[in-house]
């Protein structure tokens, strides 16, 4: 007899191909890094001192408040106008701490009628986003005793960049870039502690005569427990039957540690995976001018860009629906002034003897589109004065057997730009005549270097062109 069985068309697939949020854990969810992050943060003194030192340092970086174009509160004599946010450094760090040790941080946005009131730190390890396949993120689920829904608006999320998660939290964090390393340096701290615990005795097998009682080996263990471990007894004497039971020792002490090799490059993987120099977080690894610089490269490399991180989602999620504008300026810090400082006394060196566009480039000054608009209208109007100065003159500019260093600004000017126009043009594969419109260049000159330039193949070529061509020339 046939005995039909119904089928709905769908293949099955094994438990273990359901993806994590297909799943409601009421105990024992698996470990996904997370609980090794907690706790090597507790223990690992190395990762702690480097969340701690990003945390404080975006806590105490400078930030202004603006309700349009006015500046309403600044770091400086901070008065909450906003009404939401009374104790920033507070939130910062907690927010950096958290995005450092998992990726992700988040806030509870306590409103009111649609009005912020509030702005709460959630333990990230309580809160789950919400992401539909089609909608993308729909909500969160916060779980503590009783698991709760919060609509996108309620919570303020801070998610790093991951690029094998389109949206949702993200599987890296510096610090679990650094987890293999601080667990090296974590099971160091427990070897050792553990080695002293039980009496500074290394590992030890002891052996009895063949035939020995279960009873009598059980006997044994447990008064060499007692008697030979525990730091208790790590001096005491004790005498045994040597004939009858011999003790071999098979693992090792604290001497195998004396070489430093492994938990000093296991510190570097740490601080390498956190951005901080290592000169800061080991204060005896460098001198007072490499520590200043690496100051200046934590900052710069580090922090300032992660506050551009907080600063942006703040601004998108919270501050300009409400109407403000959050600004952090790390360009007040003494560090910063300091090499401003330096670099507008090697400004005042260079500036006589090179183009001023050229001088702020080399010493990385970073100018807006408009700024560098004034640059070069001060830079033609320059030219122009010059120009007018050399057509106002009698006598026309001399000529000695010198290179272009040694004639006067408004035609050295005019020279470099015609250089500059014909290695493009040679470096474009564009050979033959360059022409080049001038009022101080000499017809006589003009002409000399122009049949000179028919000839040039390479940028090397037009170089020498500018070097020698007009020697001899009137």
């Amino acid at each position: 007899m046939n005995k039909p069985i119904y089928f709905d068309g769908k293949k099955s697939i094994e438990l273990s191909q359901y993806p994590a949020e297909a799943w409601e854990w009421l105990t024992g969810e698996p470990d996904d890094g997370k609980t090794g992050i907690k706790e090597y943060f507790k223990a690992v003194p190395w990762l702690y001192r480097g969340v701690t030192m990003r945390a404080d340092a975006v806590a105490s970086m400078p930030f202004s408040i603006y309700s349009g174009e006015n500046e309403v509160d600044t770091s400086a004599d901070y008065q909450n106008v906003v009404g939401w946010l009374p104790n920033p450094k507070h939130t910062f760090k907690l927010m950096e701490m958290s995005a450092t040790l998992l990726g992700s941080a988040y806030l509870f946005n306590v409103r009111n009628n649609a009005v912020s009131l509030d702005l709460k730190y959630l333990n990230p390890l309580t809160i789950k986003p919400i992401i539909d396949e089609k909608k993308g993120l729909t909500g969160f689920k916060r779980t503590l005793t009783r698991t709760v829904v919060y609509e996108v608006e309620d919570i303020i999320y801070f998610w790093l960049e991951d690029p094998y998660i389109e949206i949702g939290e993200p599987e890296t964090s510096p610090a679990k870039a650094a987890l293999m390393a601080s667990g090296v340096l974590a099971n160091v701290d427990e070897f050792v502690a553990a080695f002293f615990k039980r009496g500074a005795i290394k590992a030890t097998v002891v052996g009895v005569p063949v035939g020995t009682p279960e009873g009598a080996k059980t006997e044994l263990q447990t008064w060499w427990n007692k008697a030979i471990s525990g730091i208790n007894n790590a001096f005491a004497a004790k005498v045994i039957n040597a004939d009858a039971i011999e003790a071999t020792t098979i693992g090792e002490g604290v001497d195998e540690l004396q070489d430093t090799d492994l938990t000093a490059e296991k510190r570097e993987d740490i601080a390498t995976a956190l951005g901080v120099p290592q000169t800061i977080l080991f204060s005896n690894a460098a001198n007072y001018a490499t520590a200043k610089q690496d100051d200046l490269h934590f900052y710069d490399k580090t922090i300032v860009p992660e506050c551009n991180f907080f600063q942006y989602a703040l601004n998108e999620q919270v501050f300009e629906p409400a109407g403000y504008r959050l600004q952090f300026t790390p360009e007040v810090l003494d560090i910063f002034q300091e090499d401003e400082n330096e670099r507008a006394q090697a400004f005042a060196h260079l500036a006589p003897h090179l183009p001023v566009d050229v001088v702020l480039r080399v010493l990385g000054f970073e100018l807006t589109d408009e700024d560098w608009a004034s640059v070069e209208a001060e830079k033609e109007a320059k030219e122009e004065r010059a120009q007018a100065f050399v057509q106002n003159t009698s006598a026309p500019p001399q000529f000695g057997n010198a290179d272009t260093r040694s004639l006067a600004d408004p035609l050295q000017d005019h020279l470099s730009k015609w250089k500059r126009k014909a290695q493009k043009r040679i470096k474009n594969g564009r050979c033959g005549v360059i022409p080049f419109d001038s009022d101080i260049i000499s017809p006589t000159l003009n002409a000399a270097i122009s049949g000179a330039l028919e000839e040039a193949k390479t940028e090397d070529d037009v170089e020498s062109v500018f070097t020698s061509t007009w020697l001899g020339y009137p």
